[in-house]
């Protein structure tokens, strides 16, 4: 492992370059800014760098170091997303449902060019509907990715909040894959320290953000590298449903919130994500009321959630196997939607 250091160096000070030269480049090509707007999920009091994602592109470098030909065509795919994610930063012409429709496309070849499904779901009946034809293993692995690429979108905004939840998950993979794979181990901690300048930057002074280029580069290769983890035996996929379930859910809760309560296309963007409804109450305090602060309220919200996704990350590895990692997911969800629905109530009284 200590031969792979260097090149995680490397990788680590190219994306930092990186970085410093998108913030450079932001002050003189306007496309790469955001503007505060009135747009009903724009929160922020000021003008920000909007495609902070592309700070990924120097790990790409990571195909020429590992001999995964699965990893390396995850990854490869996980730039198209980058792209992607790209231009929707910076043509708000691309809408939302071309967006969708390449998803499906690449998705859908990717699944069937490498064969990519789930081969066991740790769970007796779930293996029994699942596992039944092809179809039905096609669509989990299918819907499986979109879930993640979407939910990974959907907690950008917030400052620290995506990068937060991400960096979370790739220290729950390491940590239970404990040295049993020493090129994933430096897959995912190259990943790592790739971002963290990023997320630092983003939390302390939310000048910039990850945006879809980010969001929808992270959300491909964590759901892809999810699946090759339950594959591989080194997690079970109950255990990965634990430690992804937040995106996951705030995609669902979000979907169905959108058809059957404000009765809304699902792709239009809303206000009523749990963060945004804690940011919204968080901002109330008079603290909070100054525009200067209104930062530092958006950064609260998302140390709030990160906080108690840490609590989260404790309670699977202390508790979550006694009861069984299926039940505890349905359990973190359960609360979820409890907290969720006390919050909202709390905040359409508030109007």
């Amino acid at each position: 492992m200590i031969y792979l250091y260097l090149p995680m160096l490397e990788i680590f000070l190219s994306s930092l370059l990186f970085l410093v030269l998108l913030l450079i480049l932001s002050k003189k090509y306007q496309f790469l800014i955001e503007v505060p707007s009135d747009e009903i999920r724009k929160i922020h009091s000021h003008k920000i760098v909007k495609v902070g994602g592309l700070i990924f592109i120097p790990y790409i470098y990571i195909i020429h170091l590992i001999d995964s030909e699965i990893f390396k065509v995850i990854t490869i795919t996980s730039f198209i997303f980058l792209f992607i994610g790209f231009i929707s930063d910076i043509n708000k012409y691309f809408y939302s449902i071309i967006r969708f429709i390449l998803m499906i496309l690449i998705i859908t070849i990717f699944i069937l060019t490498n064969n990519f499904i789930v081969n066991d779901y740790n769970h007796e009946i779930i293996n029994a509907i699942f596992l039944s034809s092809p179809l039905m293993s096609f669509a989990f692995a299918f819907l499986g990715l979109m879930f993640c690429v979407n939910g990974f979108n959907f907690i950008d905004g917030n400052n620290g909040l995506l990068l937060g939840v991400s960096a979370l998950i790739i220290v729950n993979f390491i940590l239970y894959i404990d040295n049993q794979a020493n090129e994933i181990q430096f897959i995912l901690c190259s990943l790592l320290i790739v971002m963290l300048p990023l997320f630092l930057l983003n939390l302390i002074t939310g000048k910039i953000l990850a945006g879809d280029t980010g969001s929808y580069f992270l959300g491909f290769f964590l759901g892809a590298t999810s699946i090759y983890l339950s594959n591989s035996n080194l997690l079970n996929a109950p255990l990965i449903a634990c430690i992804i379930f937040y995106p996951i859910i705030e995609l669902f809760i979000s979907f169905w919130r959108r058809l059957f309560i404000i009765k809304s296309n699902p792709f239009d963007p809303d206000n009523l994500h749990l963060h945004s409804l804690i940011y919204s109450l968080i901002k109330k305090n008079s603290i909070f009321k100054n525009k200067k602060n209104l930062n530092k309220a958006n950064s609260l919200t998302s140390l709030i959630i990160l906080v108690s996704l840490i609590l989260i990350s404790f309670e699977i590895y202390f508790i979550a196997e006694d009861i069984g990692y299926l039940n505890n997911f349905f359990f973190l969800c359960l609360i979820y939607l409890t907290i969720y629905t006390i919050i909202y109530k709390i905040q359409k009284n508030n109007y």
